[in-house]
């Protein structure tokens, strides 16, 4: 939790853009510093999410960098138009500091618990591990959030249990689910890049090794996409199968991406000694293949494929998670944000309490 009197951005009780009041810090990270706040005039909570690393971007670069944030963030408000099941954007803007400026954007108020502490609490309490069925009816608002998104050609690339948000009284049986971390994926990407090894001598990455897929860990194997979603959503069915343990284990980031690559193990249903069958098998390995050109193109054909493992002649999946809403732009690239509530301690990644968004700095430290 935040120690309530830190204030990294000095901002608790002034109002920015002279329409949200900040109450108190949510929590921080490498990418971000988050705060709590309420509209002055509609008096509804909100999250603001400010992106202090955009802080440091060079001067050069700065304009360009608020004009992608910019796109990144209609394309963050049409995506959760079109799904309850995305996090909603409310507004964004930047703000002014010393140094030049920060941008934020503001999001919706979350009440509920991220899948990656749901998952050590029930560890915790040595609750029984979901079988297919039920991580499926889990994440099934997960799959038709993502489907939507890579329809327009739009990857989330950064997907992880941490990035799933369950509401309601009862986690096992969520009222609601929501696909966060739809964040500005490329312009952070950029910007990590740039200060890699930079002041904190750490290796940074934009995304999460633990559910990286192996173009992620190297170039040679092409580029990202919404194939990329579809090997991390593999990897976290898995991890629920396993009640909690996760797929790619390791502890360092060529650890993790030497097993993420390995052209003799893939991390199939198989290889953890889990219930399986001939035609499941075939679905977790199309979805793992260690090239991205032979998984399942978008999450909607991998979710097909798993229904018609689960349910042999079922009725080929639909995805009954959009709107009406019109089509989202697909010129910018894909949306990171990141939120949790109720935050249990998750080893060395960072948790925070209220609607909170988490940046995946370092390499996580391996569930025990």
């Amino acid at each position: 939790m935040p120690d309530a009197l830190h204030d990294p951005l000095g901002l608790i009780g002034t109002a920015i853009a002279e329409k949200y009041e900040v109450l108190k810090l949510a929590g921080e990270g490498g990418f971000s510093v988050v705060y709590k706040a309420q509209h002055l005039i509609w008096r509804q909570p909100v999250a603001m999410k400010f992106f202090v690393l955009l802080e440091k971007a060079d001067p050069s670069a700065r304009d360009r960098l608020l004009d992608e944030f910019i796109q990144e963030g209609r394309l963050m408000s049409e995506l959760s138009s079109r799904s309850a099941a995305i996090v909603q954007a409310r507004d964004i803007g930047k703000l002014q500091t010393s140094d030049g400026w920060i941008p934020y954007m503001v999001l919706e108020w979350l009440d509920g618990i991220a899948l990656d502490e749901l998952l050590i609490a029930e560890i915790r309490v040595r609750a029984p591990a979901r079988d297919l069925v039920a991580s499926m009816k889990l994440l099934e608002p997960v799959a038709a959030a993502l489907e939507i998104a890579h329809r327009q050609g739009v990857a989330h690339r950064d997907m992880k249990p941490a990035n799933v948000m369950v509401i309601g009284p009862n986690p096992r049986e969520p009222l609601a689910v929501k696909v966060l971390d739809f964040g500005i994926a490329k312009v952070m990407g950029e910007q990590v890049e740039q200060q890699q090894m930079q002041e904190t001598g750490q290796q940074i990455t934009a995304f999460t090794p633990s559910y990286g897929a192996p173009e992620q860990f190297s170039r040679k194997y092409g580029a990202t996409g919404p194939w990329t979603d579809v090997y991390a959503m593999a990897l976290i069915l898995i991890e629920l199968l396993r009640g909690g343990q996760r797929a790619l284990e390791g502890e360092t980031l060529f650890e993790l991406g030497a097993v993420s690559c390995s052209d003799t193990k893939r991390p199939v249903p198989s290889s953890f000694g889990l219930p399986t069958s001939p035609a499941l098998e075939a679905v977790f390995a199309k979805a793992l293949a260690l090239e991205p050109k032979d998984r399942y193109p978008t999450m909607g054909a991998f979710w097909s494929g798993l229904t018609h493992a689960v349910t042999p002649g079922a009725p080929t999946w639909q995805n009954a998670g959009s709107s009406t809403a019109g089509p989202a732009s697909a010129s910018a690239s894909s949306i990171r944000i990141h939120v949790a509530e109720g935050a249990l301690l998750t080893g060395r990644e960072p948790t925070l309490s209220g609607a909170a968004w988490l940046d995946s700095a370092t390499v996580p430290t391996p569930r025990a």
